[in-house]
């Protein structure tokens, strides 16, 4: 999987939408303390494996403080050949969608429900030809789950036995 770009708005100390570009290779990420670095990462692990409509204390820790603005996040990305486009919005008015590049057109695929679980599937799945992962190694994000599976503990509904 190759993160292209990353946009977040209402999230944490980002109140104005910020994009975050990347490009083919290693990107080094650097900066001082409080500068957003980890903010980036948490995004991305929440918009590919986080449903939509959490609203967990992890989640709930995203808003700006003293706000009741709605965290989002754009997420451009390239998996098995193909450019997806995903976005979450949390908390008030959530909202999942997955969008695919067609000929240069973002078409909708999938909303709600069915774009978290796509997301989910495309992150896990994402692998080279010889079976290595792409550029980011889905496994090293910083979440909670532990496994790609789809009812991975972090993702399954409050009070659901697994």
């Amino acid at each position: 999987m190759i993160v292209e770009q990353i946009t977040i708005k209402n999230w944490r100390g980002y109140r104005e939408p910020h994009t975050f570009q990347f490009k083919d290779g290693i990107n080094l990420l650097a900066g001082r303390n409080e500068a957003g670095k980890s903010t980036l990462f948490e995004a991305l692990t929440r918009v590919l494996f986080d449903r939509h409509n959490s609203k967990t204390e992890e989640i709930r820790a995203i808003q700006p403080i003293d706000s009741s603005l709605s965290p989002e996040a754009h997420v451009q990305l390239r998996a098995n050949g193909r450019r997806y486009r995903a976005v979450k919005r949390f908390l008030q008015d959530p909202k999942s969608a997955l969008y695919s590049d067609r000929r240069g057109t973002w078409e909708l695929d999938h909303e709600g429900d069915e774009a978290d679980a796509h997301l989910r599937e495309r992150s896990c799945e994402a692998k080279q030809p010889h079976g290595q992962p792409h550029g980011l190694n889905t496994a090293a994000l910083p979440r909670r789950c532990g496994t790609c599976s789809p009812m991975a503990p972090s993702l399954r509904e409050p009070g659901a036995m697994g």
